[in-house]
């Protein structure tokens, strides 16, 4: 496994000292092309270049040694790494240790056209075809991916975990009519039959109209987003234009973890199916303080009633008091997790 403590390693030696080798390194790596303050900025918050001065003189030897060069655009002069013409051990270097060089290049993104065109629907089903770790579906009504049940299935007998976000029928009802709601319950039900008896599928339906946003999208494997891009207020995602992301090995680009944010956030706020993904919903909002403050209530309202509690009012009171108490904490917790992600968020 190579590192770029080894490229440093390799690159040190006549001409260069390791503070210049460690500059040619992070320029290498991350391709920067930047004019000069601007790179100085950019490499002090790499470890082992903190001194700007240092990091200057650095760039400034490694121009002399025609390592580095200047190119003029646009006004702009920037400065980064030699690509041709270098020196054949420098060049050897630079090929062995190419791989650490990750980034989004333009071929890792394509505009795939309209989901209405057969093309771009029949490459989403192989892309659910090719999954191996992960399924994020996020759609407002599965309707139209009906062809996609079989595989959707195969994949989940396969051991791949699958989850499906669908809009609530409600949600659709306000957006788009009782008709529509009618269809995205009973596609909800037709889903839910389909796959009752896999373990390793996940459906979830989200209340919000807010999250008829991302829906259309899917995001395979952590590397391989579809997203559909539309105005969610006045549009229909088949009206959209569908954007392909592939990520290259070992990054994750920021867009893609993104989705996988917004899709978890989604996916926490949304409900599951049938009664006991509701008692579970239930059970969420039964706390501590709450159960103590209801039996307060409980018992002050049946103190007419039973003479042991209207003979013992003052643990009806304890038991309030320990219910103010415990709300009062969490409230304390709450506000001091609030205070910490402020002053983290003012000083990051």
């Amino acid at each position: 496994m190579i590192d770029i403590g080894q490229l440093i390693v390799e690159l040190t030696g006549d001409p260069m000292d390791t503070y210049q080798a460690r500059v040619l390194s992070y320029a290498f790596i991350n391709g920067y092309v930047r004019p000069s303050e601007e790179l100085i900025s950019i490499l002090v918050r790499h470890p082992g270049l903190e001194d700007p001065i240092k990091t200057k003189q650095a760039i400034e030897a490694l121009i002399q040694s025609d390592l580095l060069v200047e190119s003029k655009a646009d006004g702009v002069t920037s400065v980064t790494v030699r690509t041709e013409g270098l020196p054949p051990n420098v060049e050897a270097t630079f090929a062995k240790f190419s791989p650490l060089r990750k980034s989004v290049e333009p071929g890792n993104i394509r505009i795939l056209g309209s989901p209405r065109e057969g093309t771009a629907y029949s490459s989403f089903l192989q892309l659910l075809g090719s999954a191996e770790r992960s399924i994020d579906l996020w759609t407002a009504s599965a309707a139209s991916y009906r062809s996609a049940l079989p595989i959707l299935r195969e994949r989940a007998e396969a051991g791949v975990p699958v989850r499906v976000l669908m809009a609530d029928p409600n949600a659709v009802m306000r957006v788009r009519g009782a008709a529509a709601a009618k269809a995205a319950q009973d596609t909800i039900d037709e889903w839910r039959n389909s796959f009752e008896s896999l373990t390793n599928i996940s459906f979830r339906l989200y209340p919000s109209t807010d999250d008829f946003r991302l829906s259309g999208s899917v995001y395979v494997d952590r590397k391989a987003l579809r997203l559909t891009l539309f105005d969610d207020r006045v549009k229909r995602g088949t009206e959209g234009v569908i954007l392909e992301l592939l990520n290259p090995p070992g990054i994750e680009a920021n867009l893609c973890r993104l989705y996988a944010h917004e899709y978890d956030a989604a996916w926490s706020r949304s409900r599951g199916f049938g009664w006991l993904s509701n008692i579970r919903r239930i059970m969420s909002y039964i706390t501590a303080e709450r159960i103590v403050l209801l039996a307060s209530v409980v018992l002050y309202l049946m103190r007419e009633r039973c003479p042991l509690i209207k003979n013992n009012e003052d643990i009806v009171a304890g038991m309030a008091g320990t219910a103010v108490l415990l709300v009062l904490i969490k409230m304390l917790s709450s506000l001091g997790s609030l205070f910490r992600r402020l002053w983290k968020a003012a000083w990051s």
